[in-house]
């Protein structure tokens, strides 16, 4: 976790290590983290992060950047990257929470024609009729594909977390809309710097390169990086090449001398140390842990 001095970062809420999987989604219920809190998640944000929140039952509290709203079930919220958002649970609320990493959010992006299709602005989806029926049957078979790790799972999860996708595109009047913050000039640069590194995170680039790119310098961009998300701009790269490389150790055979090869290591050794510094275990180590 990073943390601003009033609101924090969080991967997920209240963890203090990394994105805890090599999977580009995370689902859990809503119960299985707001129980733990008495139902209360206080305002927080995330950097890299976009969130899905599917509210079945019960009545909640939201604040989505500076505003209050009370949130009438059954109810779709969209999350994006850097919205402080905080929830006060009505207890036994049930329902979803589905968070999408950045890279697996701007894939999905360019899949459907680069458009960002309500997924760059918070928002709230009342949801009726058919439309409950089709998202109820969509999220419970994402939910069952995420525990059940059988054969192509990836594959299949982000097949139906396209759907999901689409299932949004097609609310063209997002409810009661939350305001959009992310014409905020530094999140723009934060949000454009995200992409560059999507296109060269292995080629290894230097920040200065990012920063040209930009057309800043490399201070502003690391004051950018750490106004917006608190790392610096390196830890961002640092950050893609380690989720990347993860999901290599656990969806693939290769060796990791070829993941080094893959990732634009000069040598096996040097991705070796910068696995182990960031992840705190060697590449062999987390495979052997993650294949239980």
């Amino acid at each position: 976790m990073t943390a601003s001095p009033a609101i924090p970062t969080f991967n997920l809420y209240g963890e203090d290590r990394d994105w805890p999987t090599p999977d580009l989604l995370h689902w859990e219920s809503i119960a299985q983290r707001s129980r733990k809190h008495d139902w209360v998640i206080k305002p927080h944000r995330h950097s890299n992060l976009l969130q899905l929140i599917y509210i079945e039952t019960g009545v909640t509290r939201a604040r989505l950047d500076g505003l209050n709203l009370r949130i009438e079930s059954p109810t779709l919220l969209v999350i994006p990257q850097l919205t402080i958002h905080g929830f006060e649970f009505s207890p036994e609320t049930c329902g979803h929470v589905l968070t999408l990493a950045s890279p697996l959010v701007q894939r999905i992006i360019a899949n459907l024609g680069g458009q960002p299709v309500g997924l760059q602005k918070a928002g709230v989806i009342s949801v009726t009729g058919d439309e409950k029926r089709c998202l109820d049957n969509l999220m419970t078979v994402i939910a069952s594909e995420y525990l059940a790790y059988q054969d192509y799972r990836d594959t299949m999860l982000q097949n139906l977390t396209s759907q999901l996708v689409v299932w949004i595109a097609r609310q063209h009047a997002l409810g009661d809309a939350v305001a959009d913050k992310t014409r905020d000039k530094g999140k723009q640069y934060f949000f454009q710097f995200q992409q560059l590194v999507e296109q060269h995170y292995r080629e290894h680039r230097p920040l200065d390169f990012y920063a040209g790119k930009l057309q800043i310098s490399t201070p502003h961009l690391n004051s950018i990086c750490r106004q917006v998300a608190d790392v610096s701009a390196l830890r961002v790269i640092h950050e893609r090449v380690l989720l990347e490389a993860k999901r290599d150790l656990v969806y693939t055979a290769y060796t990791v001398r070829e993941i080094a090869d893959g990732m634009g290591f000069s040598e096996p050794a040097y991705f070796t140390r910068f696995f182990k510094r960031l992840q705190k275990m060697s590449p062999q180590q987390f495979r052997r842990h993650e294949a239980g």
